[in-house]
């Protein structure tokens, strides 16, 4: 029900009658977990008056099932009527506000638009998702170290992806993203899809995201076999140090843009004052892929009790895990028992992140 007051007050806010709800991600947040298929909505009034919209025999798979008892009453549409065309949903949400111009997370012609309203609704996590968080963190990691553990010279990044996917899908996880890269592709490419012919001879990168229940947790992983070189070493040591930057500026209040500002400036100081342009640095996590990504000037402001992935990095070396922050603790969701860890210092706080598994 916290959830559901939180949208309440901002339909009182709003002087709106109702809210629609259509984007996957919002209708996992709002009924703490539940997936919707094709065009399923859910209805919330400004009375608290609660409504499924769908096509019937989603309608019954939800009410006999995931949403049974939430309060949802149903609202049947046929599948061949809502195929291509939004018009008899908007018309089932019209008359169950009477008419008057409701709000919903999806742009349609005379809707109030609020995607961005209700994503802010996300924050602050409650009790049970930080429990489910620690969970999809700590299962998430565990997985994606046993497969780093089993790598060896020759696989195909392809291949390697395939194993990672594997071991998050027998713990009944979703990858969201998985994103391979061997030897040289490393630094030339920091987000590329897996190839099917490039081969792991001394150096991988595995970089993941993968959520369940609507919930998502980002990490990056490396392995090397071989002796490490100085030069890559010096890169892992230059992007913790800035990894450290990131994390003790994520406080309760903070603006993201902020946040990118002070790590900007210790890339600089690092010696590498354009390698932040090179790819997206973080943002909150929680529901969907993102709920922000920082970017300069960015004006989200940090949240007790929500989460966060920031993944600074020298070269395409990286150091990224998801953390819990409440208050001026941090709490990493994404931390494995025996991968090794590199120390790094900022503000007078000492932070442990990723660092290279040697093989």
């Amino acid at each position: 029900m916290q959830k559901v007051s939180r949208v309440r007050g901002y339909l009182s806010r709003e002087h709106l009658p109702g809210l629609l709800i259509g984007r996957p991600e919002n209708f996992a947040w709002i009924t703490a977990g539940v997936e919707s298929r094709g065009r399923t909505f859910l209805f919330l009034r400004d009375d608290g008056g609660r409504f499924l919209i769908s096509c019937d025999d989603q309608v019954q798979r939800l009410q006999g099932g995931a949403l049974k008892d939430l309060g949802y009453e149903a609202r049947t549409v046929p599948w061949y009527r809502m195929a291509d065309d939004p018009g008899p949903v908007l018309s089932v949400a019209a008359e169950l506000c009477g008419g008057r111009t409701f709000g919903s997370d999806l742009p349609f012609r005379d809707v109030h638009l609020a995607d961005s309203a209700v994503r802010a609704l996300h924050s602050p996590l409650t009790g049970s998702e930080i429990t489910k968080y620690r969970w999809l963190g700590k299962t998430c990691a565990e997985a994606v170290s046993r497969v780093c553990l089993g790598l060896q010279p020759g696989m195909t990044e392809r291949g390697i992806e395939s194993l990672i996917a594997s071991s998050l899908t027998r713990q009944a996880i979703r990858p969201a993203e998985i994103l391979i890269a061997t030897d040289d592709r490393i630094s030339r490419f920091r987000a590329a899809p897996s190839s099917d012919s490039e081969k792991l001879e001394r150096f991988v990168r595995i970089g993941v995201k993968a959520s369940r229940w609507g919930m998502t947790v980002a990490l990056t992983r490396f392995v090397h076999f071989g002796p490490l070189p100085r030069e890559t070493q010096d890169w892992l040591i230059a992007a913790a140090r800035i990894g450290a930057g990131f994390w003790a500026r994520t406080l309760p209040g903070a603006t993201a843009g902020s946040i990118l500002q002070g790590a900007i400036a210790d890339y600089a100081e690092a010696g590498f004052p354009d390698e932040w342009k090179a790819s997206l640095q973080g943002g909150a996590l929680g529901y969907g892929e993102w709920e922000w990504v920082a970017s300069p000037g960015s004006q989200q402001r940090i949240v007790a009790n929500e989460a966060f992935a920031w993944r600074p990095g020298i070269r395409g070396v990286s150091v990224e895990d998801t953390m819990l922050v409440s208050g001026e603790n941090l709490e990493n969701l994404t931390e494995a028992p025996g991968w090794p860890v590199v120390e790094a210092s900022a503000f007078g706080r000492i932070y442990r992140l990723p660092a290279i598994l040697v093989r």
